[in-house]
């Protein structure tokens, strides 16, 4: 949320961490372009100028990264180093994802899938007409109705794609939200996924542990809004 002193911080921390690990990721669950004047001016570009200098391995969308619109979006996407992956935004026109549903990072031997999630509830807090055409009928979706089955197909995807262990980025929210589309509930209806590290709610989650529907305990992590915490 445009907390832009948290970056300079951000790439020290990424950096004194490297001299004692091998590998050191930095992710985003979203909700970085608005918040701030700094955003408001740029429409989110000075944001994604000081992402670049940090180095992420994997960017999720939250809500917010549509309030300057979907065409601002793309720009903003293609100034990205990292590009950002959802899985459940849909052009309905072309039946296709609009991003990536998710990106594979290599750490020494091992392959992490990143998968991005936005909330469904998208399609109504974040300038609703653009997902709507001049008649009013829905041009985008982000599969309310069936998140968790779209999800899923990608989660196994991912895996056959050679990932080893599956990553959620959601931008759902552990409370103050929808309960269907919850990060809670995203666990509790899949299976696959070896922890979640959630946006939205801008709740301090440490370590909340939730069985996924084959019956394995999934953690999810929450670290707040405007780097309040980072880990």
């Amino acid at each position: 949320h445009c907390e832009v002193s948290g970056y300079s911080k951000l790439a020290a921390l990424k950096s004194e961490l490297k001299t004692e690990n091998n590998h050191v990721a930095v992710v985003s669950a979203g909700d970085y372009v608005q918040g701030g004047t700094i955003g408001a001016i740029s429409r989110g570009e000075y944001i994604v100028k000081l992402m670049n200098l940090v180095g992420y391995d994997a960017v999720a969308l939250g809500n917010h990264e549509f309030d300057y619109r979907i065409s601002r979006l793309y720009e903003l996407a293609d100034l990205m180093k990292t590009k950002p992956v959802t899985s459940n935004f849909i052009d309905l026109k072309t039946k296709q994802k609009v991003f990536k549903p998710y990106t594979i990072v290599r750490y020494g031997k091992i392959d992490i899938a990143y998968i991005g999630i936005t909330t469904p509830s998208t399609i109504s807090i974040s300038s609703p007409s653009q997902f709507l055409d001049e008649q009013g009928n829905y041009i985008y979706s982000f599969s309310g109705e069936n998140l968790f089955e779209v999800v899923q197909d990608v989660i196994d995807s991912a895996k056959k794609d050679g990932a080893e262990y599956i990553v959620a980025l959601s931008h759902l929210g552990t409370e103050y939200v929808n309960e269907n589309w919850s990060a809670q509930s995203l666990v509790k209806n899949t299976f696959g996924l070896d922890v979640v590290l959630d946006g939205h709610s801008h709740s301090v989650v440490e370590n909340l542990v939730v069985q996924d529907k084959s019956g394995n305990d999934v953690p999810i992590t929450s670290t707040g809004t405007k780097f309040a915490n980072i880990g």
